[in-house]
């Protein structure tokens, strides 16, 4: 969709939660909610302690800000500046969220005491570098000027930014809020850049094989491979993909090898991209023919230095395809 604010493409995704039964004739009494377009440098503070907590100009829903957010520990984010609700009272969070696929972040607001939870919700990240716009309701029960709005992402090593927070009351005529339906994480496949090596691959070299290129004699998927000519050591390594910790992923190489007088080698490099998942040397598998390697591994750090090596053992040729890594 396209954002009618600010003409920007962006996802909207309305998630509401079974929150307190509705009340019966709500204060109508507006909210006041400062800061929510992020151009001021105020209001906005750290839920626990991220690396990185401040406006920023690097990304922007509308106008020039947002809040950037940084974590390197679980559960940490950004909370609003107080606010006043009263008893009862139908209240509508929309806010604006950029980050990567898959990122998943807990959303709560609290009552006017500043400690009673009112509303908590899930959210994850749909599409990479996008604005993703998130609404929520809830039912106000508890009166007071500290009531807040907090975005806390559930992993560490996740960067996001939130823009455009808006907190109202719920028009009479609407009803009253409406249960909450969290949305799913979206499937996470092909998170290395080019591994169908078709259009403009940007894999680099290991060692300096004699042959290095896309090439068309073979393709396992499309029009292209990936071609190797080289001895022990000489391959290709991919370009720099995220990992989360305690997350399982598949990673699947098509190969294909003239003769079988020769193997090959996959290192798999954690979300650090220096912790050693797999260095695993392989024969197996007919000659003249694609050949898929599947290796399951669980990330024990996140970040987004994750990164494959595919060389060769030995001297020969052979064409790669269609490297995936997907979660399981």
């Amino acid at each position: 969709m396209i954002c009618p604010e600010c003409g920007k493409p962006g996802v909207r995704a309305l998630i509401n939660i079974a929150a307190t039964p509705a009340p019966v004739d709500p204060v109508t009494l507006p909210i006041t909610f400062l800061n929510g377009t992020m151009e001021d440098d105020a209001y906005w503070s750290a839920v626990g302690t991220p690396s990185t907590e401040e406006q920023s100009s690097e990304q922007a829903h509308a106008g020039t800000y947002s809040w950037k957010v940084v974590t390197d520990g679980a559960n940490e984010g950004v909370k609003s500046g107080t606010f006043t609700v009263y008893d009862p009272q139908n209240v509508r969070v929309s806010l604006w969220l950029y980050g990567n696929k898959a990122d998943e972040f807990l959303l709560r607001a609290y009552g006017g005491d500043g400690t009673t939870l009112m509303f908590e919700g899930t959210y994850f990240i749909q599409e990479d570098n996008t604005w993703e716009e998130v609404i929520f309701e809830y039912a106000n029960t508890v009166a007071g000027s500290n009531a807040r709005i907090e975005v806390i992402a559930v992993d560490s090593g996740t960067t996001f930014y939130v823009d455009d927070v808006n907190v109202s009351l719920i028009p009479a005529e609407e009803g009253n809020a409406t249960p909450y339906v969290p949305n799913d994480p979206p499937p996470v496949t092909e998170q290395i850049p080019y591994g169908d090596m078709e259009g403009t691959p940007i894999w680099t070299d290991v060692g300096s094989p004699t042959t290095s290129e896309q090439s068309s004699e073979q393709a396992h998927g499309g029009t292209y491979s990936w071609k190797t000519v080289g001895s022990s050591g000489q391959g290709i390594r991919s370009e720099v993909f995220r990992m989360v910790a305690g997350k399982t992923y598949d990673l699947s190489v098509w190969l294909y090898r003239p003769t079988t007088a020769y193997q090959y080698r996959v290192t798999w490099y954690d979300g650090d991209g220096s912790t050693l998942l797999t260095n695993l040397g392989y024969f197996g598998g007919a000659a003249d023919t694609w050949v898929e390697r599947v290796i399951q591994k669980t990330s024990t750090v996140t970040g987004d230095a994750a990164y494959v090596e595919i060389t060769l053992n030995g001297s020969g040729t052979i064409y790669w395809d269609d490297v995936t890594i997907t979660e399981v």
